[in-house]
């Protein structure tokens, strides 16, 4: 891997306030720790760190988020939640991904069928969804008074993330108009080991000079847990074709098989651990793509 560049300071703060908001997410599949009103705080995923090799991840979300909504549909597996700071006028969005592939049906059927298109549909429709979002931005004075709103989350909830964004940027395809307008310039997304969005955005419908524009105005960025011995990426995240902005390698030395390197509490574990929480030493990589006769390969073993 040739290292190109580095996240700034306030960058590698943001990562870290996103793969707790991603992982806190989580929690609306495992209990009942998050309900609208109470502060944001960070809650470790309470399943998957019962899984050998997982360990507790160290982490915190910053203080004067409130949870304005939670937006859960068991049917569907789709898991997510707002929450708004009046006075920096931020908000966060955190979106769970698949709570063990294969275990968790609704959300391994959406990993397989969808990879995030009907689920950013689903919440992107939602009229409770919009009703808080255009209650945040109000609190604010207008949408041009928004400070940021960062959209996180891990493997298929980074799908959702990302997608998001370029809704809300730009809204949906061929589809009358909700009045939500967001400047590029004040959304940040952030995906943890998630697929690239080059067909998803096509799915939505947008065309590829419109997601070209989505990766210059908004730039989301992906960490990616990466081998460094084994030069292994993490394997949902060659999945999707290209990824519309910039992916950083958060580097491992231990964790080497698919799980291992997917997982929260094991790949992106090791990751922090072996930065010391210090994302500036990461750099940007170019992770490679799969097409369809290097999956067969690997699922197949010919």
């Amino acid at each position: 891997m040739n290292p190109n560049k580095s996240p700034s300071d306030q960058l590698s703060k943001t990562f870290l306030n996103a793969i707790a908001l991603s992982q806190t997410a989580y929690e609306l599949n495992n209990g009942y720790r998050l309900k609208k009103g109470d502060s944001l705080r960070f809650i470790d995923d309470s399943t998957l760190i019962n899984l050998a090799g997982a360990k507790p991840l160290n982490l915190s979300i910053p203080d004067g988020f409130i949870i304005t909504g939670i937006y859960k549909n068991k049917d569907t597996g789709l898991d997510v939640i707002m929450a708004v700071n009046k006075e920096s006028k931020e908000i966060q969005i955190g979106v769970a991904g698949t709570n063990g592939f294969g275990r968790d049906y609704p959300d391994t059927r959406e990993d397989l069928i969808g990879t995030g298109v009907n689920h950013v549909i689903e919440l992107y429709r939602n009229q409770e969804f919009l009703r808080d979002l255009r209650g945040a931005l109000s609190s604010f004075g207008g949408a041009q008074n928004l400070s940021n709103i960062l959209i996180a989350g891990q493997s298929l909830g980074g799908s959702v993330a990302t997608l998001l964004g370029q809704l809300l940027v730009s809204g949906e395809p061929q589809t009358p108009s909700n009045d939500i307008s967001i400047s590029a310039e004040k959304i940040t997304v952030v995906a943890i080991n998630a697929p690239g969005n080059e067909y998803t955005s096509k799915q939505l419908g947008f065309s590829e000079e419109e997601t070209r524009e989505y990766q210059e105005s908004v730039n989301p960025h992906r960490l990616v847990v990466w081998n460094s011995k084994t030069n292994t990426f993490d394997f949902v995240s060659q999945l999707g074709g290209a990824f519309s902005g910039t992916s950083w390698a958060l580097p491992v030395e231990i964790a080497q098989s698919v799980p291992e390197l997917h997982r929260n509490g094991i790949g992106v574990h090791e990751g922090l651990q072996n930065t010391y929480g210090d994302l500036t030493q990461i750099s940007s990589v170019a992770v490679p793509t799969l097409d369809h006769s290097s999956l067969t390969a690997i699922v197949t073993g010919k």
